[in-house]
Formats: structure tokens, sequence, C-alpha cells
């Protein structure tokens, strides 16, 4: 049977938007399916995993303009392991940040390119998120949940297709509206704003 791993590579992945994004990826995509949540102990076993799968989706977060370092750790060991195996899925990521612009996750793909043509691995095609903390709860939920389930149907045919979506305002009330959402947010945990716009915030 047709397998697609997916990898959670957030360093809050039991918790993380790309976790939300695998579940909703779930319920829409139409083959067999497995979810990993990376951590530094499973490396090895998760490689396996993708190693042996036809198709394989690595989902995770922006990170200083670069992919998180757990995710780095994993390909590094992944590359490591690959020499030993033939197999080498098809490989298909959704990344996504804070930022309302989804060129942001531009770095960050390129590398991932770069890794899985060097590494031998078909590229399948990536789905860039902008806006990525809050477009789930927007009204605009609609644009990335239609580009996931298009994301989706490729997956399921084999195809390569490489999409982006962000939310369709401008930029000063996309900072208006995230001051606003912290700010509310500090306040339900006793912190003003000037107290969060220290480097002694938690």
């Amino acid at each position: 049977m047709d397998k697609t791993v997916i990898i959670n590579g957030s360093h809050r992945a039991p918790l993380s938007n790309s976790r939300r994004y695998t579940k909703y990826l779930m319920k829409v995509l139409k083959t067999e399916s497995e979810e990993f949540l990376l951590n530094k102990n499973n490396y090895d076993e998760v490689s396996k995993e993708l190693l042996f799968a036809q198709k394989a989706i690595l989902i995770f977060p922006l990170y200083v303009d670069c992919i998180p370092s757990i995710l780095l750790g994993f390909l590094n060991r992944l590359e490591k392991l690959g020499e030993k195996y033939k197999n080498r899925p098809t490989v298909y990521i959704i990344i996504n940040c804070g930022f309302i612009e989804n060129e942001q996750n531009e770095v960050a793909i390129s590398i991932m390119e770069y890794f899985l043509k060097k590494n031998s691995f078909k590229y399948g095609g990536v789905l860039s998120i902008g806006s990525g903390e809050a477009i789930m709860d927007s009204p605009f939920r609609g644009l990335v949940t239609g580009k996931i389930k298009k994301f989706a149907k490729a997956i399921e045919r084999g195809e390569t297709l490489s999409i982006k979506t962000h939310i369709p305002i401008s930029k000063w009330f996309f900072v208006k509206a995230g001051n606003k959402y912290w700010s509310l947010k500090g306040s339900s945990h006793g912190k003003t704003k000037i107290e969060m716009q220290t480097m002694e915030i938690k």
C-alpha cells in the first residue's frame, strides 16, 4: 500500500501550529499516512520510516530565516543512515512562518531543496504559508485549508506542486492586530506591554 510518512519538525511539535496543519492534512489525505513528532531521541526510528516510505511530508516552522535545529539534526542523521538504503521516497514540504509574507520562507525552502537533491530524494513540492500562526484562527482559514486540500491531491497523484498562501491584509493592519493579540495574551498572564518588550519575559 502507498504509505505517506508525515514528520513534524517543530521544537514544540505536540502543541505546534505545524501539528494543526498535520491534523488537517491527515483528514483530507486519502492515502495511508502516519505522523511522527521529531525529538532528539527518535532520529534513527523516523529516518528508517522515511526511507521505507513511498512518500514523505516534512512540516515545520521557519526559525530565524532557516529550518529548526531539531530538523537540521534529523537531516544530518538521515543523510548518514541513507547511505545504507537504496530507497528514496518523494519528499514534500509544508513550511509556515509568523511573518505575513510567505516569501520569508524562501531561504529555508532552498536549503531543503539542496539537501534533497544532494541526497538523491525526489522533490515533490512545497506549500509555503505566511502568517502561519494566525491564519487558522482568522476569517481567512479557508485559504489555507483549501491549499492543503490541493496539496493533498497532488501528493495522492504523485504530482509536483509548489503553492503559497497568506492572510490577504495590509502589513500595517497585520502588525496592529498582532500587537493587540499579544497585549491581551500578556494581560491574561499578568504582564504589561512594557514588561513584554523586555528580554526578561518568558
